[in-house]
């Protein structure tokens, strides 16, 4: 088979795949690229040239940013195989699908002569995912129930002994001092108060309040978060800084959304109070089919198992934590059909992007 044969042949293997594909030389350079992936990814249906005419929109997102680096240094640079689930790109359709992107090198005895580049729609998958795990919160109350039980037997008891303590002192003043029995008064008003706090988070998550969906601009709701953090921040020694492109004005319930960024940027507010204080980064960005919260900070970073269970109720890595925080910000975020992904910047910290439709209709739209 000639040169000419064999190239038509593989040609025609990719076209034929479900898969979009795209085939890098060793210096980032498009040298094949499958129709589904133009159709689907892309409004020019002629070749691109290169990582950044395909996806641009990577260049201006943080979190594909950390893809595209990625992808240009480990895959192409090192000869690594990455990949990055759950990706939302706007399609030709101008409608938002989610991917699996995976780089795959290219190597002959060691050398490496370019990558491959696989996108799978996932888009079905996640959708039938989250209707069974909606299924499975309905139904789950019972356990819900049993949790916050369990949260409030450890305040309980603390007050049952404070309160034994002052019966004792009580009976026998002479053996006590006001400052102990103060002291014991205190903590139990700090336990009914941390009752009252738990409480409140099973109600709000066990019955959320339905969105009242209104025309609003994003960065509206963003400023109303951060209004209610600045107090938080000053305290903590973190620095927030603020980059909020003009947004549309889209349906939401503003409050909402201000809650689900207050929650996540407390959250990172936290976390770098441990370490003494630091940057808190929120943007916002606008693309034709959705648009992006992202809130990025250079503290610790997420360990394996928070990632995995970042949005588990009552999951926390903190010692007073409630655990609800993060859920209660991704039911706010799905009841607006968008959704929250939480990746490790390459350096330090975390980066949180809330990806909120830009639909026709609002609010049965669905994408």
């Amino acid at each position: 088979m000639e040169n000419k044969q064999y190239l038509e042949y593989i040609e025609n293997i990719i076209e034929s795949l479900d898969e979009s594909i795209v085939v890098f030389d060793s210096q980032g350079k498009i040298v094949l690229c499958n129709l589904k992936m133009r159709e689907k990814n892309t409004e020019n249906k002629d070749l691109p040239v290169s990582f950044r005419e395909l996806f641009p929109c990577f260049w201006e997102e943080y979190r594909g940013k950390i893809w595209g680096e990625i992808f240009m240094q480990d895959v192409l640079g090192k000869g690594e195989k990455r990949i990055l689930p759950r990706f939302p790109l706007g399609t030709s359709e101008h409608r938002i699908r989610y991917f699996d992107l995976k780089g795959i090198p290219i190597q002959k005895q060691g050398k490496i002569l370019g990558a491959i580049l696989i996108l799978s729609d996932v888009t079905e998958n996640i959708n039938l995912q989250e209707r069974l795990i909606r299924q499975a919160r309905t139904s789950s109350l019972a356990n819900l129930g049993a949790s916050i039980a369990h949260e409030i037997r450890n305040p309980l008891n603390s007050i049952s002994l404070h309160i034994q303590l002052v019966k004792e002192w009580l009976q026998n003043p002479a053996e006590s001092s006001h400052e102990e029995m103060v002291e014991s008064l205190d903590n139990v008003l700090y336990e009914i108060n941390r009752m009252n706090e738990l409480i409140r988070y099973f109600l709000r998550f066990s019955r959320p309040p339905e969105p009242q969906f209104d025309s609003q601009d994003p960065n509206l709701a963003v400023r109303q978060a951060i209004r209610l953090l600045e107090e938080d921040a000053r305290h903590a020694d973190v620095e927030i800084l603020l980059q909020l492109q003009p947004l549309p004005e889209i349906m939401i319930d503003r409050n909402q959304i201000a809650q689900a960024v207050y929650n996540i940027a407390l959250n990172a507010v936290q976390a770098l109070k441990l370490q003494g204080g630091g940057k808190l980064e929120i943007n916002t960005l606008k693309r034709k089919e959705y648009v992006l919260i992202e809130i990025k900070d250079n503290g610790p970073g997420l360990s394996p198992q928070a990632r995995e269970k970042l949005f588990e109720l009552f999951f926390t890595t903190k010692e007073d934590g409630s655990g609800l925080g993060l859920p209660i910000s991704n039911q706010i975020v799905e009841r607006h059909d968008g959704k929250i992904v939480a990746e490790n910047n390459l350096d330090r910290g975390a980066c949180f992007s809330i990806y909120l439709p830009i639909p026709a209709l609002r609010p049965d739209a669905s994408f």
